[in-house]
This record gives C-alpha cells, structure tokens and sequence, in this order.
C-alpha cells in the first residue's frame, strides 16, 4: 500500500448484527473556489457478497452553476473488504464515448497498476468531450459510481479520498477539478456510513407448481411458495408426496389412475388435476416416466410425512 503515509481514516465500533460497515472517511481542505467533490452512497444496507455503489458528485459552492471539463480522484480502500469492480456511469454528467470515465491503467503517477486498481489505491480520471464543459450544479452533479464488492467481515472499513498523494519515485498527484487548466476545487466531505450485513438464510421453497427452489423466506413469499424453513434442501424434492396422486397423505391403489393419466402428459404440461403432477416421480429425476412405474408400485401403502 504506497499511498498508506497519506491515509486517514476513522473507524466506528461495531453494531450488533453487522458483519461490515462502510466508512467513507475523507478529508477536509478549506474551500479555495467553486466545485466541492463528494461522496454518496447509493444504498444505507448491503449484504456481504454484493454490490456496494458510491456516488462521486461535484458540487457548485457558489449558488451557481460552475462549468468544468476534467477532474481526477485520489482514493484508497482496504483491499482486503473490498474489491473495487469498476465504475458504473448511469445518471452521470459524464458520458461515454464522448466523455471518459475510469481508472486507466499505466498512469504517469503509478497509481493503477491495473484497470480497475486492485492493490487498495487508485486515481479516477474523468475527462469531458474535447472542446465541452460540464456543469456541477449546487445539488451536485453526479460524475460517476465507484462500483465495489463487500468481501469479508468487518465492523467499518474506510474508503478515503486524499487530497494528495504521491509514490516513490513518482511525480505528486493531488486531486482535482479543472476549468480549463484551472484547479478549482473546493472541500471534499461526505462522511457517510454503508451497512453491510450477513447474507439472509435460505432454504427449501415449494412452488405453486410442486416444484422446490432455494430461496430466501421472502422471495419464497415473493414467488407466491411455502417456505420449509432455514437450511432446507430440495434434494430430494420437500414439496411432494411421491406415489401420492390423490393428495390424502397415502399412496394406495386410489393413486393407480392418476399415475397412469401422469405418464400421458411430458413435463406436466396441461395437466388438470389438483394434485401436484410431479407426484408421480417416484424415482427422483424430476420427471414423470415410465421408469417411475417400479418405484411408484414399491411407494404402495407408504404414508406422507
């Protein structure tokens, strides 16, 4: 980590149920003119394992529109829980191809060592259509979405914005954003908290069709299932009785032409009784057959659980 003589950051203690929380510490210069960079998270709560969005804005301080053409970014984060994934320019001012927005590999400042940066510290280069300028507005202007993945617990982990930087044998790289070759940037804040908590519990979901999938309680409510509870496998299939064409918890001759009628209809389609057709899988694969007609005649005088 070159840039770790320039990192600040500040850590929460941790909160109960929380397996990370995303710090967005930076720190505060005084205002020299008009466009303040800041960060705003796109969600409060993310879980571990998926995306963690940061907004980058450019606000005017001076009540008006101020117009700029480029800007880079120093910023570090803890490898180590984060993984940054890239940008993502949705809503942005910039926009390619006319517009460039990213972290290009082989920078004079030796910063991104790849595209996007994975060692914990990069700089964000984004540059305006030769010739154009782009506003900051004083609500702020979103220049683009620093995309990250949560990758490990933690109770906070700092993503910082420096306004200088510099590694051995390298040029001082500061961050900035211009009017013309004019740095005109102002304070950079947002001390924002993200949190990211554990993955929700799955579990065995049965469809209204008898079908079994791996869901979350909620998305098993979602899709309109009986949730079988936290852990639950659908292997074998929870959802059905196999042989128990009837639905009346055994499996007897009263169950024979139903199982007969199963065979006549591939992959359920049409079929119009109200017992589950993937009940007459007797072997297992998911399928009604004739290889499930040994099977369903060894289920003869099994109950259901």
């Amino acid at each position: 980590m070159l840039f770790a003589s320039q990192r600040s950051a500040e850590r929460s203690g941790p909160a109960a149920g929380v397996v990370c929380a995303l710090l967005l510490v930076l720190a505060t210069l005084p205002a020299l003119a008009g466009i303040n960079l800041e960060w705003r998270p796109l969600t409060q709560t993310v879980n571990v394992g998926e995306p963690v969005g940061v907004g980058l804005f450019a606000v005017s301080d001076t009540g008006q529109n101020e117009p700029f053409n480029s800007a880079q970014v120093i910023m570090t984060w803890e490898n180590s829980f984060l993984q940054l994934t890239g940008v993502n320019q949705a809503g942005a001012v910039l926009q390619p191809p006319s517009d460039s927005s990213g972290f290009p590999a082989g920078d004079s400042f030796g910063s991104n060592e790849l595209n996007p940066p994975a060692d914990g510290d990069g700089i964000w280069f984004g540059f305006v259509e030769v010739g154009q300028t782009r506003n900051a507005t004083p609500a702020g202007s979103l220049l683009t979405t620093i995309m990250f993945t949560a990758l490990a617990n933690t109770p906070a982990t700092p993503v910082t914005m420096l306004y200088s930087a510099q590694k051995p044998g390298r040029p001082m790289a500061y961050t900035k954003i211009n009017q013309g070759t004019y740095n005109v940037l102002g304070t950079l804040s947002g001390p924002s908290i993200v949190t990211i908590g554990e993955l929700p519990p799955t579990g065995a979901c049965c469809l209204p069709n008898a079908e079994c999938a791996v869901l979350t309680s909620t998305g098993c409510d979602a899709a309109g299932g009986s949730y079988r509870g936290d852990g639950t496998s659908c292997e074998p299939n929870p959802c059905v009785c196999p042989g128990d064409m009837d639905c009346d918890g055994l499996v007897d001759f009263d169950d024979i032409n139903l199982f007969v009628a199963a065979l006549s209809y591939p992959g359920g389609v049409g079929w119009p009784f109200p017992c589950p057709w993937l009940s007459g899988d007797c072997n297992g694969d998911h399928d009604v057959t004739f290889d499930d007609i040994n099977a369903f005649v060894a289920r003869m005088g099994a109950y259901c659980d």
